[in-house]
Formats: structure tokens, sequence, C-alpha cells
């Protein structure tokens, strides 16, 4: 506001003083530059190490490497940001959350991350997605997880652009329309014994179906294009906020 009034006086602007951020960005850096891995704690810490995608629910738990966006300094630095020590002394019930964070982050820091590889089939043919359905159902006895990919959220205007099925180390994903063009992506025979299939995984009485937010949106969807409902059934996000209640909800939590 000061210098606002000196400039329109014709008068010289008096120095901004720096941030106490930028005033220590020189000796934390050279500090940082000698570690290889780092745990940023809160969202201050993130934004700084990440200035160009600075989302922290995204960035929280999950391992990254320093790059794409990153700080040039973390180049190649292994990295995974977590919540302030101060957010936990204030709500007692994100301490779980700040220690398996810290657990994750020793596993990646000492290369024993044991996450395996993901297997993912697009586009089967009808014999092949019962096989796949069948082998998922028997490896996964709690239970399958679906999800669908539409147009909107409208029931009444919506295309169902593809659906996916698996568990926790393989998927099958069955694409319905083409996004760009709206195209079918089998043909019309084709697609009647796929959809026979579907209906028939969705009302087997032997398999759990899951998904998040799936009592809803996603079983709608089923009922909607396969004049089915899914049962047995699952809907996870409820089933977390059942078990804590006072967490976020997303999927990136």
């Amino acid at each position: 506001a000061e210098n606002k009034r000196r400039k329109g006086a014709g008068l010289r602007p008096l120095p901004v003083p720096e941030t106490a951020e930028s005033c220590c960005a020189p000796r934390l850096k050279a500090e940082l530059a000698e570690f290889d891995n780092w745990i940023p704690t809160g969202a201050q810490a993130v934004k700084f190490v990440f200035p160009k995608h600075t989302d922290f629910e995204l960035r929280r738990g999950a391992p990254h490497r320093g790059e794409n966006g990153a700080l040039p300094l973390a180049a190649g630095k292994k990295i995974l940001p977590t919540i302030h020590p101060a957010f936990v002394s204030r709500y007692p019930h994100w301490r779980w959350v700040f220690q398996s964070d810290f657990a994750k982050a020793l596993r990646w820091f000492t290369d024993n991350l044991d996450w395996k590889p993901y297997k993912v089939t697009f586009q089967t043919k009808v014999d092949e997605l019962k096989e796949i359905l069948a082998r998922m159902a028997k490896d996964s006895p709690e239970g399958l997880t679906y999800d669908v990919e539409t147009s909107g959220l409208d029931l009444r205007d919506v295309n169902l652009y593809c659906l996916a099925i698996g568990n926790a180390s393989e998927a099958v994903v069955v694409g319905i329309l083409c996004k760009e063009t709206n195209a079918p992506l089998y043909s019309r025979s084709k697609y009647a014994g796929i959809k026979k299939a579907l209906q028939e995984f969705f009302t087997d009485p032997e398999v759990t179906k899951m998904g998040w937010n799936s009592g809803m949106f996603d079983r709608s969807i089923i009922e909607a294009f396969y004049d089915v409902t899914p049962k047995p059934h699952v809907d996870l996000m409820l089933a977390h906020k059942l078990a804590w209640p006072d967490m976020p909800h997303r999927l990136a939590f």
C-alpha cells in the first residue's frame, strides 16, 4: 500500500523485505543436497519440493522420484511426503497414518517396497473374459472390485466407455465405446456375448462385488446398461466411513 502511494506521488518505491522462506531457501537447499532420501512433512514442504504439482493429498504417502515438476535439486532423490508432526499432535487419530507413511518411506529408501507388477488385460474375447473372471474369483474369495468410466454423472444422459473388474494382482478392462468418437469397440454380435458374461458375473451369488461409491453410481450404471443389480455387493466407501468416520474418503487417501 505504501509503495502504491509513493508511485502515485512520483516517489521511488521502498525496498520490499524478503520473506523468511526466501531468506532460508539457500541454506535449506544446501542442507538437502547432502541427502538422497527426503520425507517432506506437511503441505508447505510438499509445495517447496513439488512447486508445479502441489496437491498434498495426492502426494502424501506415495513414493516419488524427484523428477517431473519437482525442485531441480530433487532430481534423482527418493521422496515420500507425509503429514506434519504438529498436525498429528492436534489430531491423534492420524498417528497411524503418520507411522504407516514413515514405515513405507523406510522400505522405499532401502529398496524393499514389495510392489509387484499389476497385470491388466484389455478387450478380451468372451471365453477369455469368463476364464479371467473365474480365475480372479478363485484367487480372491473375499470378492472382486469393479469400476465404471462414463461420459458424466447424469444417468439420464450418459455413455458407458468401459468397465474394469479386478483383484489385488490383476484386472480385466472391457472397453465399450471410444471416448473420442463414441464408436463401439465390439461388433454387435461379439458384444452380446460379452454382455451376457458380465451379467452372469454381476449376479453370481458366490462372488462378492465391491467398489468405491459403487452402491450408488456404479450400481446404477450396471442396472441401466446390463439390466441386472450387482449381488452380493459391498460399497467400500460406506465401509471406510464406518471404520474411519473422521478420515478422508478419497481414493487418493
